[in-house]
């Protein structure tokens, strides 16, 4: 019993870090108009995608993370047919977030 206790003790601090983090905000084209259906892809430093949503009609998005003990090394990623690929460390983002994405014209030939 008095193994047990000694062995909480000690891994306590390495789950005590560990916090849910809540992401959320808007996705907007250059002038402002909202954009749906955009996907927003947060993955780690070993590009594991952790979580994944799409925007609503109002170009707002929100999910959350389990656990994460390092919002540092997260990356928050945005794509859409039409739109240049953007890609966002998060260790530096406030939340909620706003972001314009670029169109980037492509043709059949580009798919």
């Amino acid at each position: 019993m008095r193994h047990l206790l000694v062995f909480f003790i000690i891994l306590a601090p390495l789950f005590a870090h560990a916090r849910d983090v809540f992401l959320s905000g808007t996705i907007r084209d250059k002038s402002g108009q909202p954009l749906d259906a955009v996907t927003v892809t947060i993955i780690d430093d070993e590009k594991n995608v952790l979580a994944y949503t799409l925007t609503n009609s109002a170009d707002h998005f929100a999910l959350s993370l389990k656990g994460q003990k390092d919002q540092s090394s997260l990356s928050m990623v945005v794509t859409s047919i039409g739109y240049r690929k953007t890609t966002i460390p998060l260790k530096e983002e406030k939340f909620p977030l706003v972001l314009d994405i670029e169109e980037e014209p492509f043709t059949i030939a580009d798919l």
